[in-house]
């Protein structure tokens, strides 16, 4: 369609300019510009983002930021950065490719010298993470070292861990333990209260806990508690030599600690786990197989905090490595599929195993699989 000859005296309006027309909309802006105090053309801007995107990033990313900032920076729905600014920062005439394929080119150069109110960065899909230009990774020091707030979306938190831009002074401890070791202790304990609570009140209900007393009460008390003391010796003796027979595995293989500290010390540590609940699904007790398996994990948890007391060279937390990050992802959506199972109860099921657990294991599969990937 051709563009129309302006009529006279109308003049065509600029980008960045109160373009909305002569009509109502235009007088709306224009008394809601002087209210404010604001002229998109003073030059004043209260807030700097600048953003970085790595490789494959999500776009959807991208434009929930860039969205949020225009509605924030303007009034009348103008989208003038009149409050705030904001660029994609990068190497001059390049562009970046998101993961649904467009491409956005950058608008401004990577200058450290210039003051940003924050740089902002987009993670890309973890196969591309390593793909970024080293010009990035060399503007993210600097800016940091000159004091400039960092925000990390998406796996930009990745990013910047792996810099090493997210721990150090950074993060809050008290003395030489992080803050975070009280709190989980503090929500063990809640969370055995809890547990407790829940247990006193449906006791009454629980029949099957009749009957098991009745099957095993010609076993006396002493007798159970001796074969109990001697089973854990056992298992806390063998334990001992199992972190040096793990490093020396991830020595000789390649694997990484922290892939072998996930699968197979793991898998090793948890075999009473494994062989408790088995042993409680067949005799029918399956809330203690159950409770068996969540008290576990909720104690290794509480084990975190006790290792921080004893590491003494600063935060635990902050001196892992972030591929961590993976097994963590997994074990939350795995304790949502258990929580969504528990909700919604499957009457039958047409496999071997429920939607639920199969949901489950196919998890940490997909886990074990993208932490072997990223092993380090």
């Amino acid at each position: 369609m051709a563009n129309r000859p302006s009529k006279p005296g109308h003049t065509t309006p600029t980008p960045g300019t109160n373009d909305v027309g002569e009509g109502a909309g235009g007088h709306l802006v224009d008394r809601l510009d002087v209210a404010t105090g604001r002229n998109a053309q003073d030059g004043t801007v209260e807030l700097r983002i600048g953003i970085l995107l790595w490789p494959r990033f999500p776009l959807l990313s991208l434009a929930g930021l860039c969205d949020a900032l225009r509605h924030a920076a303007d009034v009348g729905d103008q989208s003038r950065q009149v409050r705030c600014s904001w660029s994609v920062l990068g190497l001059p005439g390049t562009s970046i490719t998101a993961s649904s394929g467009v491409e956005i080119p950058v608008q401004e150069a990577l200058r450290p010298g210039k003051k940003f109110d924050y740089i902002a960065v987009i993670g890309g899909l973890l196969p591309f993470m390593d793909s970024v230009e080293p010009q990035y990774l060399d503007f993210l020091r600097q800016v940091d070292d000159a004091g400039t707030p960092l925000i990390g979306i998406c796996t930009g938190t990745f990013a910047l861990a792996g810099l090493g831009l997210m721990s150090g002074a950074r993060l809050p401890a008290l003395g030489w333990i992080g803050v975070y070791s009280p709190v989980l202790v503090a929500v063990y304990f809640v969370s055995m209260r809890v547990i407790f609570t829940h247990e006193r009140h449906r006791r009454d209900r629980e029949i099957q806990e009749v009957a098991e007393e009745l099957r095993y009460a010609k076993i006396p008390l002493r007798v159970a508690a001796f074969h109990y003391t001697v089973a854990a010796a056992a298992v806390g003796g063998a334990a001992l030599w199992l972190p040096r027979l793990g490093a020396a595995l991830a020595r000789e293989t390649g694997l990484g600690e922290a892939f072998v500290g996930s699968l197979f010390i793991a898998i090793t540590t948890s075999l009473p786990e494994i062989v408790v609940s088995l042993a409680a699904v067949r005799i029918g007790a399956i809330d203690l197989g159950i409770g068996n398996v969540l008290g576990s994990n909720l104690f290794n948890l509480l084990i975190l905090g006790l290792d921080d007391v004893f590491y003494r060279r600063g935060p635990l937390l902050a001196n892992v490595d972030a591929s961590h990050g993976v097994a963590v992802l997994a074990v939350v959506t795995m304790n949502g599929l258990f929580l969504t199972g528990l909700t919604y109860r499957v009457i039958t099921k047409r496999f071997a195993v429920a939607w639920d657990t199969g949901a489950i294991a196919a998890v940490y599969v997909m886990a074990v699989s993208l932490a072997y990937l990223l092993r380090g």
